[in-house]
């Protein structure tokens, strides 16, 4: 397991359980022997800590330390195709700034929670930051840009600069269903043009966020999108076995959604006096319903 990217908190989110309230999770060691002392809860989970204190789960194909420092904004251009029959029917390049600001009225920021597709239950592999973009379908059918013909597509490709790709069917993408499909310039506030280390981490120079299904789905250091009548499930993911057991299911078009929940504080072991009131923290994440189109709730 190598790509790891995350999942959403709005109407997705994780919830948060308190007695009688504290903040956020991030993600946590994983442990099953006598802790010792409380994982400290966040509201955003820091992206310079490691993960197992509490940082943002990080990885590219190439390794948790990999990042795309050597990618130049002044010459990166987003490529924007359309294929038919393996021929460029149309195509569009974007800047950074470009994709920035041709859609500012339709830009969304939204705190969004991440698990990765190895995660265990009560694994610690899940992080939450703040993201801003707008719906990929808008740069894909601006008249000036690519102009996409849906008729003659089934499915959109991603590349990214680290080698990793993925992929969804049309619907997902023009449906906005569950939720729209985002193509993401932001991380917590600060635009990865700003190239600080969060941003070479979690998109730079951009990312897609793909609310209702595993991190697998939402590439981040997009380098080419490509709009196909092909309808391959070729992918760094969607070609492998979910797992032993069933080695015709794959990592395909709807990942499935872990249930995950745990108790961070008290820890494992810890003695509580009768009688006495405690503080309870932990996390609920159960991802977005496609039926009621509805997430976890918050607990108070």
């Amino acid at each position: 397991m190598k790509r790891r990217d995350f999942l959403k908190t709005s109407a997705a989110g994780a919830a948060i359980i308190f007695i009688p309230g504290m903040g956020f999770f991030s993600c946590t060691k994983n442990s099953i022997e006598p802790t010792v002392d409380a994982i400290r809860t966040r509201f955003i989970s820091p992206p310079n800590l490691d993960e197992e204190m509490g940082g943002f789960y990080i990885q590219f194909i190439e390794g948790k330390d990999y990042k795309p420092s050597d990618l130049d904004l002044n010459s990166w251009r987003l490529k924007l195709k359309q294929t038919v029959n393996g021929m460029v029917i149309k195509q569009a390049e974007l800047s950074f700034n470009e994709i920035a600001t041709r859609f500012q009225n339709n830009e969304k920021s939204f705190f969004h929670t991440f698990q990765c597709v190895g995660n265990t239950p009560a694994g610690f592999q899940m992080s939450n930051g703040y993201f801003s973009g707008v719906p990929l379908r808008m740069y894909l059918e601006d008249p000036q840009l690519l102009d996409v013909d849906w008729s003659q597509a089934n499915r959109v490709y991603f590349r990214c600069y680290d080698g990793y790709s993925t992929n969804h069917k049309k619907e997902r993408i023009i449906n906005d269903d569950p939720q729209p499909l985002y193509l993401v310039y932001k991380f917590d506030g600060v635009p990865f043009s700003d190239r600080r280390d969060a941003s070479l981490k979690h998109g730079y120079p951009v990312r897609l966020v793909v609310p209702e299904m595993l991190g697998m789905k939402s590439a981040k250091a997009i380098i080419e999108i490509e709009v196909s009548d092909r309808d391959e499930v070729d992918g760094y993911w969607e070609t492998r076995p979910v797992s032993s057991d069933a080695p015709n299911i794959t990592w395909a078009d709807i990942p499935p959604m872990k249930i995950n929940s745990r108790i961070y504080d008290p820890v494992n072991y810890q003695k509580v006096r009768k009688g006495s009131t405690y503080k309870i923290t932990g996390v609920a994440f159960g991802g977005i319903d496609p039926q009621s189109q509805t997430g976890s709730i918050l607990v108070r």
